[in-house]
């Protein structure tokens, strides 16, 4: 129940936009340029709004005694027997504990039908073991942190260490103070602590993401402003742990921007004169021809089977100009020494600019039809051989009887008549073909790739403007990143 002892942290006064795409590449390139893993990066993109991979989950911490102490009367003396005996291995409760594990060994559980969400309780005197934290991390970000510490000893340095380690794993998070019935406190006094409460969870990550403080005992009678169940004070309030998301979110990014301003800066102070300016862009230039010829060059040869191959084949031969060790590569490698960062830059231009390609496959060439000359050619023959079948058998067959120049004279006369009425024949019962279409050559030739003209002068014009400006300095770029997102410095 929420009673004046359980105090609630306001949250943002409005809400900010979520970064771009193009906001989490440019914090890559930071990353890069100050030496620091992008997986960074990765992981707080992942985790700003998606909620955890296993569902509801909360994060129970607290000393290995306090949790004993918390479990045994708020689960059950078995619960809290199952604790790892290390005093480090969390323990999985909840329906399906199998179901939350992480990527690389295994969590013992035990099952809790009766929980509407999953425990991971995590025994700690202090911050948690980095194997700890990486195996958190992958899962993602919690719904909230229940911090348990003692009535008798309210939140010790070591408890606030572990909720400042665990601050950037969790989207919310509470403070129970487990009292025992003889350790009797007045309202006043209550009140007081749940404000102690909130105002250490505030400081120590959890700032805008306070979900309350509160005291409960661990047998009843309970005082009516204490916590009387644990189960309804965690009740799962999504608008509140959207919020907290975000601010965690924000909490991060503002880590993040710190290590790279604290990271030494690896930007050259060199001052490209304009005609070097002017050399290096017309070696890009050169270079991007080249590429304009190889893809006409593959498209006239039936190489691409749709636009998006084409673009695909584009973006990826730009990006690999980075990792050869070509004419290309040693340009990329000279213009990122010179100006940090371009080299990191070229993928997403290259992704703009092929979105200007089209490629239309050419039409299917036109069926060959034989010529009107071979129609010709078939009577021809056809008359040819039934006029000299008919002159040899009108020679063998008459010449016993008549005389020499009668039989040449009638087989000659018979030849030209079977040859002329063969002829004829043919041509009468002969089918003509039909007459061959003209195909225009605009439909006989090639289709060209479409926009390459405006792709190569999209890249051109950005790659001379980043060569000729200065490349911001790391503290310079978290201070935009910074004023992009209303981040205090």
């Amino acid at each position: 129940m929420t009673t004046h002892a359980l105090r609630s942290a306001p949250g943002p006064e409005a809400p900010m936009a979520d970064p771009t795409p193009a906001d989490w590449d440019r914090l890559r390139a930071l990353c890069q340029r100050a030496e620091i893993p992008t997986e960074r990066v990765d992981r707080l993109a992942a985790s700003w709004t998606a909620p955890p991979a296993a569902g509801a989950v909360t994060l129970v911490a607290g000393a290995p005694a306090t949790l004993a102490l918390l479990l045994a009367r708020w689960l059950g003396a078995d619960t809290a027997r199952a604790l790892p005996a290390d005093g480090e291995t969390p323990l999985v409760i909840g329906p399906h504990p199998e179901t939350v594990q992480p990527s690389l060994g295994e969590w013992p559980g035990r099952v809790n039908r009766k929980l509407g969400r999953h425990l991971v309780v995590i025994p700690s005197a202090g911050p948690i073991p980095t194997k700890v934290r990486s195996s958190l991390a992958a899962l993602g970000v919690a719904d909230q942190l229940l911090l348990a510490s003692r009535l008798s000893q309210p939140l010790p340095t070591d408890e606030r260490r572990l909720a400042a380690s665990l601050a950037p794993l969790a989207a919310t998070a509470r403070v129970v103070f487990v009292g025992l019935p003889s350790e009797e406190t007045s309202p006043a006094e209550r009140a007081e602590l749940a404000a102690f409460g909130c105002a250490q969870l505030e400081a120590n990550g959890f700032r805008d993401r306070c979900g309350g403080a509160g005291v409960w005992y661990t047998e009843p009678p309970r005082p009516a402003d204490t916590v009387a169940a644990l189960d309804a004070w965690l009740a799962e309030r999504p608008e509140e742990v959207a919020a907290g998301r975000t601010a965690a979110g924000r909490a991060g990014l503002a880590r993040l921007l710190a290590d790279i301003e604290k990271a030494p800066d690896r930007q050259p102070d060199v001052e490209l004169s304009a005609g070097d300016a002017d050399e290096l862009g017309r070696k890009f230039a050169h270079h991007l021809s080249v590429l304009g010829q190889r893809v006409h060059g593959l498209a006239d040869a039936g190489e691409f089977a749709d636009t998006a191959a084409c673009r695909a084949f584009v973006v990826d031969t730009l990006t690999g100009w980075s990792g050869r060790a070509s004419l290309e590569g040693m340009m990329l490698d000279y213009a990122e020494s010179v100006r940090p960062g371009i080299r990191a830059e070229l993928p997403a231009q290259a992704a703009a600019a092929a979105e200007l390609l089209h490629y239309t496959p050419p039409p299917p060439p036109p069926t060959r039809r034989r010529a009107p000359g071979g129609r010709l050619l078939r009577h021809l023959a056809l008359t040819l051989v039934v006029a000299v079948a008919v002159w040899a058998a009108l020679y063998f067959v008459a010449l016993p009887f008549l005389r020499p120049w009668a039989v040449t004279f009638l087989s000659n006369v018979g030849a030209t008549a079977a040859a002329l009425a063969t002829f004829s024949i043919a041509r009468r019962f002969s089918r003509a073909p039909a007459p061959t279409p003209e195909v225009p050559a605009a439909d006989t030739a090639r289709a060209a790739v479409k926009g390459w003209a405006s792709a190569e002068l999209r890249l051109t014009s950005w790659f001379n403007g980043r060569i000729r400006a200065r490349t911001p300095t790391l503290r310079q770029e978290c201070a935009a990143i910074r004023t992009q997102f209303s981040l205090e410095g």
